[in-house]
């Protein structure tokens, strides 16, 4: 059960879009079934589902791409963004004819005096919802996954702009030097794990990122110091914001 609700939590974006195709696919898809030869009206609800997936793939893969550092992958982004709007506008014309023909059926009192002009519009606006909500997931959901991975990025350069600590010494050297060695190995370690934290929360206390890094909050005031120091770091109205030089 905790498995099944970590996928919701994680994957929400990509579930609200699937209930979304499924939903186009009960409407657009069984208007399209109609065209399809005797025997062959499933046809029409798997073309449905493939255009409605395709521009929540390909909204999702340029978000990606352009969350990317490769300028390689940067321009594979635009062929993409131009298949998506070629994607829409056969998704959006389509749900328009569909939605026009069936308003026109359902509605026959005018609003504002002309039923026909009316029903053009709401349809016109209507058609869309589908095609530019899946674009909006697929491209929000890829912010969501890669969001992280920039984060650690971050994190690691900021840890390499650090003073290097030495080696461990080797097995001859004493036990003295070693458990110094280790401790200022471990002591790096926090300071990684706490530019991790605050990555991840810039906003947070400093007792909270001791807790987070099982420091104390003293040690973490003197810590941003130094970091703050050394240009690691900056701290501002917006919280404690890596520097990635």
């Amino acid at each position: 059960m905790k498995r099944i609700r970590d996928f919701l939590q994680d994957n929400a974006l990509m579930v609200s879009g699937m209930l979304l195709m499924l939903a186009s696919a009960g409407v657009d898809g069984k208007f399209l079934s109609m065209w399809m030869s005797d025997g062959m009206g499933w046809m029409g609800y798997i073309l449905n589902l493939v255009s409605d997936a395709s521009g929540y793939v390909m909204s999702n893969a340029y978000g990606r791409l352009q969350n990317d550092d490769d300028e390689r992958k940067h321009n594979l982004s635009k062929v993409l963004l131009v298949g998506e709007f070629i994607n829409i506008a056969y998704s959006w014309l389509f749900s328009y004819l569909v939605l026009r023909d069936r308003f026109m059926t359902f509605f026959t009192r005018p609003i504002f005096g002309n039923l026909t002009v009316e029903l053009e519009v709401l349809a016109f606006v209507s058609a869309g919802f589908v095609p530019l909500s899946l674009v909006f997931l697929g491209y929000a959901d890829s912010l969501n996954k890669t969001k992280p991975k920039r984060r650690r990025a971050n994190v690691t350069k900021a840890v390499s702009n650090l003073p290097k600590l030495d080696k461990l010494p080797d097995k001859e050297a004493d036990v003295l030097t070693v458990a110094n060695a280790t401790r200022a190995t471990q002591a790096q370690q926090a300071i990684k794990d706490l530019l991790t934290f605050y990555a991840d929360s810039p906003m947070a206390t400093q007792a909270e990122a001791g807790m987070a890094v099982s420091r104390s909050r003293q040690w973490v005031s003197s810590k941003l110091a130094e970091l703050e120091t050394e240009g690691a770091i900056r701290r501002n109205g917006h919280g404690v914001e890596l520097v990635i030089m």
